[in-house]
């Protein structure tokens, strides 16, 4: 504790933002409006004392789960700043699914590993696995932003590597046929008809 914050409070250093001010209480952690050192006339930190000396500031935080970031997320001005018609599709698609695997999870409760395992649950399709370290990295950069957390967990998690596609096996394919066929196998890969001109060309 500090001689110059009120009881139970404390502060905590904060690389990115500078220290902040947390209160302790029966077993109950809740970080604070402003920052340290504290600004003795801040009526939002003195009503937030209020609320967290009543108990009632510690029932908020228990309702601070990844389902109620992710509707927070929804109503931010960087989702809304998304192209609507394809990018925030996407984005929700994913966003639904975050929701239905941990929705109900305390965002605090969420470390690295968590989110690695969010990963490799999907390992077998790896597009769709990275996708979702993608959105789950904006929506966990929300809660940073409104305090919910100090860092985000899905920071430096790597993305898994993508496989390769028929597109790629088709053009390895094109470096080992001679040149007679190459213009068949080019038609394969581009679905291109296979006409008889086309195929005369090999002749």
């Amino acid at each position: 504790m500090n001689r110059d914050l009120p009881k139970h409070c404390s502060y905590a250093p904060c690389r990115k933002k500078g220290p902040y001010i947390y209160f302790v209480k029966d077993g109950s952690r809740v970080t604070m409006p402003g920052r340290y050192p504290l600004d003795q006339t801040s009526a939002e930190f003195w009503a937030k004392y209020a609320e967290c000396l009543k108990g009632q500031a510690a029932l908020n935080a228990g309702r601070r789960t990844l389902g109620e970031l992710i509707k927070k997320y929804r109503a931010s001005d960087e989702f809304a700043g998304l192209r609507a018609g394809t990018t925030q599709k996407t984005y929700n698609r994913y966003l639904k699914r975050l929701n239905e695997r941990a929705g109900h999870v305390l965002v605090k409760r969420f470390k690295k590993p968590d989110l690695i395992a969010l990963r490799d649950a999907f390992k077998d399709k790896p597009a769709t696995a990275n996708y979702i370290l993608t959105v789950a990295t904006v929506v966990f950069e929300e809660g940073v932003n409104l305090d919910w957390i100090q860092h985000n967990p899905a920071r430096g998690v790597k993305k898994l590597k993508d496989q390769p596609s028929n597109d790629c096996l088709g053009t390895r394919m094109i470096l080992n046929v001679t040149m007679p066929s190459l213009v068949i196998v080019k038609a394969w890969c581009l679905n291109w008809p296979l006409t008889q001109a086309s195929v005369s060309l090999t002749c």
